[in-house]
């Protein structure tokens, strides 16, 4: 743990480790993920830790060392369970710094305000939804939960609403990297091309594809550079999960349905969160 806190601030030209990222439960698809209830196959009951408690034992310490922290949490047993930590590590000591989840796949109504209310940054990938799963739900991830954790999937306008930051991201090389079809996922729910697995471009969440096409005028639209106020975030600049990069334009107002491909720019850094599993490695997770 000393050594992650010492190691802190250093990095080069195109890297720098700032945070540690630690791993809550695993993935839905294969019954990894830690949920509340079993799935389907009576998995993902577990968290990835054997002891969760040495899990908020370590965001406590980080949080007083004033290291951000970003956990790997798909289920909706995980998610709380970080929240929780991070609510016990402010109760000690303040805020200070602030954490964020990744993925939350699938949550509760009642988990959405904590976001907010705990300053957690929401980093969601709705590429999955999009590119992942199935309109009809015949897919593996939504035949594991069952229509009513399966509806509840990738809930970014709601923890907008609920006011949370929310912040995207590509999950690459997980899934694909360009971050227009990250956005055009996010508003509509709808492939930003056709996978060969679709058969057709229809949104994976009808309902809330309706949802989006009646949304206020104040809106987020893609093109627009919303909340800015994240770590390290500077006037004339876009945060990359904590990291200034300088925008050389402003995104268009592209179709959500037919998003263009992106190159990232040659001088854009790129967040490394250090772990002893990828030691300084470049994680291009989020813009």
């Amino acid at each position: 743990m000393r050594a992650l806190i010492e190691q802190q601030g250093a990095g080069g030209a195109l890297w720098r480790t700032d945070g540690v990222k630690i791993f809550m439960d695993g993935t839905i698809d294969n019954g990894t993920a830690w949920l509340e209830r079993p799935d389907c196959h009576g998995e993902s009951t577990h968290a990835f830790w054997p002891d969760p408690a040495v899990c908020t034992r370590i965001i406590g310490e980080l949080h007083r060392a004033g290291v951000p922290t970003a956990t790997h949490a798909i289920g909706d047993a995980a998610v709380r369970h970080v929240l929780d930590a991070v609510e016990k590590a402010q109760a000690e000591t303040g805020r200070g710094v602030r954490h964020r989840v990744e993925h939350i796949e699938t949550v509760p109504d009642d988990t959405l305000r904590r976001f907010g209310e705990l300053d957690v940054i929401a980093s969601m990938q709705p590429t999955h939804c999009c590119d992942f799963t199935r309109a009809d739900h015949t897919d593996n991830w939504s035949r594991r939960l069952g229509e009513e954790r399966a509806a509840r999937a990738w809930r970014c306008r709601n923890l907008w609403d609920s006011g949370a930051t929310v912040v995207l991201g590509s999950d690459w090389p997980i899934a694909p990297f360009p971050p227009l079809g990250v956005m055009a996922g996010a508003r509509p729910h709808r492939p930003g091309r056709r996978p060969a697995h679709h058969g057709r471009d229809r949104p994976a969440r009808p309902a809330r594809a309706a949802d989006r096409r009646r949304r206020p005028p104040d809106a987020p639209r893609p093109g627009h550079v919303i909340r800015t106020g994240l770590p390290r975030a500077r006037r004339g600049r876009i945060t990359a999960g904590g990291t200034g990069v300088r925008a050389t334009g402003l995104l268009g107002r592209s179709s959500a349905g037919t998003v263009p491909a992106w190159t990232p720019p040659r001088r854009t850094r790129t967040t490394t969160w250090h772990c002893p599993q990828w030691s300084r490695q470049p994680h291009a997770n989020t813009w």
